[in-house]
């Protein structure tokens, strides 16, 4: 109810009347073909105009069972993060951008690794997360609600985060950033390396195989 004592459902109505009203107007004037970007003030209108271009009431569906409601419920809390933003450096990801400023702990492991034992704490833990290992971690501070950023393989926009990553989006405890070299082999694993290495405050190596690619690269830099 307004100051003026009037319902949403009239205020609704009297806009979808308007609307309709212009939309007949145009019509009857010769309006026969739609345009995508109308001038101010003209109808966007493509034919044959039947008269009836609103649905019934002013909603879009109705909920009718819990199960609907918990899935419109969920889309909505996660329909933010669906949208891909661009950071710097020409990188590109969903979550919590906030995260790339706090400090940082790098956690890299060999695929061959032994029982690690304790994870050390830290602000925030950056990983590429792709050895057997190193998911096992991953899913632990994820399971731990720890903060996170993910350097993952997978494209932006086709990325489908499993519920414990879509449960720390929509905390703001994770951020998920897209490599440019998304090819899944050996030398896109390297550069994920490369780049948890050049952006860590500190690294944790809990494992690397003898003359392994991790081994040369942590030689290397």
């Amino acid at each position: 109810m307004t100051g003026d004592g009037l319902r949403l459902g009239d205020i609704i109505g009297g806009f979808k009347s308007a609307v309709s009203r212009e939309l007949r107007r145009a019509w009857k004037k010769g309006a026969t073909r739609a345009s995508p970007v109308p001038r101010r003030g003209e109808a966007c209108l493509a034919p044959p105009f039947a008269g009836r271009i609103w649905h019934r009431n002013y909603y879009e569906m109705i909920v009718r069972s819990a199960e609907a409601e918990q899935k419109i419920a969920a889309y909505i809390r996660m329909n933010p993060w669906k949208c891909v933003q661009n950071f710097e450096n020409g990188l590109r990801g969903i979550g919590n951008p906030a995260l790339w400023n706090a400090e940082k702990l790098g956690v890299l492991c060999s695929r061959n690794a032994p029982h690690i034992g304790r994870i050390p704490h830290a602000e925030v833990y950056l990983g590429g997360w792709h050895s057997p290992k190193e998911k096992e971690m991953l899913d632990w501070l994820l399971v731990q609600k720890k903060r996170v950023i993910a350097c993952l393989a997978w494209g932006a926009e086709t990325l489908q985060p499993e519920r414990k990553m879509l449960e720390a989006l929509e905390q703001n405890r994770m951020l998920i950033l897209e490599m440019r070299n998304r090819d899944g082999d050996l030398a896109a694993a390297e550069q994920r390396n490369r780049f948890v290495i050049q952006h860590s405050d500190a690294l944790f190596v809990p494992h690397t195989t003898p003359g392994g690619m991790l081994e040369k690269l942590l030689k290397e830099t």
